[in-house]
């Protein structure tokens, strides 16, 4: 991270090196009256470069000392801050840090405890002690709410819908960003403010790291609302994060014991085998402890891997109950019901049978006469009492003769012109 004073040349804007338009900026404010539009083209030119000053900071947090001191021109310092920070005050684009990183009050109990207990009491005691102990204006930490909204921003888009310590976020962030721990924290507790982000306190916890013990829960971005962490959100955690330790545990046991057993070698063929012997044993034992972590996290890994099939479980069967409730409603929508298909069945059997009635009736034989088959049917019932009255002769004659007779009267002569060589004599004439 760069120093105040170095503050780079190409965030400084073009009018830098105009000395008399330089020397306009860094005076003292007159009136707004005597002149409108300087007045609040200062007053702009002013802000923008505070924000500036912040992003190249890497946090929101400023006071204007800090500002004064990294945004001199020529060994000389703007004499016209303390009127910037005032009005940026006025308008609420700055707060006072201390303001600015009370605890958040979700609840109407909270609210209405903060505003009418906490808040009087506050400003009473300010009162008390900027009597007593009168403060420097110029050493008062702000936070620069665009700039803290702005890193507040991607800190969520980086950590969307995750769960880590906040010892992790900072680390990330600071890769990510540039962003200091500083501007990373009040960028979460804008977060929590907004409830995008849910704190809670993990058993992991140092004096050295603090924030070790802190866990974040990053809303994602179709959530309105971040909802607290689970106790199995909570569990899951501290599984992986043991999973993680001994992990790197045990790759270290790995190398010690690598080099135990190198040393071990080394000394054998040197023929020192109390030295050798030494460190046979110093293997042995890094081994027993390493096979001991081995079966501690097989054991963590089969735990967390029920604990995400139940919850798997647990989606698919929410999944289902989606689904069957989108089946009912579409059936009911639909307006079909069981009397409404059997009435359909029916109507359609009683087509079918219609449709078989009209294709027995057309398929009836429309060539014959009548008349014609009544004699047929009566010759053919006399020919059948015949048969029973009567023994078929071995010679032809009687009855029989004049049967077939005029059986052969009915037969169409052989010369009898055809239809189809009719038609083909009418062709060829």
């Amino acid at each position: 991270m760069a120093k105040k004073s170095e503050f780079p040349a190409d965030l400084l804007p073009s009018c830098w090196s105009d000395d008399t338009r330089m020397g306009v900026l860094f005076a003292p404010f007159r009136e707004r009256s005597v002149n409108p539009e300087n007045f609040d083209g200062k007053m702009k030119f002013w802000k923008e470069m505070i924000s500036k000053y912040c992003h190249w900071r890497g946090t929101a947090k400023v006071t204007i000392m800090d500002v004064e001191e990294s945004l001199t021109r020529n060994g000389k310092k703007s004499y016209c801050l303390d009127k910037v920070f005032e009005d940026m005050q006025k308008e609420r684009s700055l707060r006072v840090e201390q303001d600015f990183m009370e605890p958040p009050q979700h609840t109407w109990l909270g609210w209405t405890t903060n505003l009418l207990v906490k808040t009087p009491v506050k400003k009473g005691l300010s009162a008390a002690k900027n009597a007593l102990f009168p403060t420097n204006y110029k050493e008062v930490a702000f936070v620069v709410l665009e700039v803290v909204e702005n890193h507040a921003s991607m800190l969520q888009n980086l950590m969307e819908g995750r769960i880590l310590s906040q010892k992790d976020v900072v680390k990330e962030a600071e890769e990510k960003f540039k962003l200091t721990p500083e501007g990373i924290s009040l960028a979460i507790h804008a977060l929590h403010c907004q409830q995008k982000v849910a704190i809670r306190r993990s058993s992991v916890e140092s004096v050295e790291n603090p924030s070790q013990g802190i866990l974040l829960k990053f809303v994602y971005k179709d959530e309105k609302k971040i909802l607290e962490i689970s106790d199995l959100e909570y569990s899951i955690y501290e599984l992986e994060s043991r999973e993680k330790e001994l992990t790197a545990i045990m790759d270290e046991l790995e190398k010690d014991v690598k080099e135990e057993d190198e040393k071990a070698r080394e000394n054998a063929r040197k023929g020192n085998r109390s030295l050798a012997k030494l460190y046979l044993r110093k293997r042995k034992i890094l081994t027993n402890k390493l096979d001991k972590h081995t079966n501690t996290l097989v054991n963590i890994q089969e735990l967390l891997s029920k604990i995400h099939d139940v919850s798997h479980n647990q989606k698919i069967m929410q999944t289902y109950k989606l689904g069957g409730k989108a089946f009912r409603d579409a059936l009911e929508k639909s307006g079909v019901t069981l009397e409404m298909v059997q009435e359909t069945v029916d109507e359609i059997r009683d087509a079918i049978e219609l449709s078989d009635d009209i294709e027995r009736v057309l398929g009836e034989d429309l060539s014959g006469d009548s008349s014609d088959n009544t004699l047929l049917e009566e010759e053919l019932d006399l020919l059948l009492k015949e048969d029973k009255n009567e023994e078929v002769p071995a010679a032809s004659g009687g009855a029989y003769d004049d049967l077939f007779l005029r059986l052969e009267a009915l037969k169409i002569p052989d010369d009898t012109p055809s239809y189809y060589s009719r038609k083909q004599t009418e062709t060829s004439q």
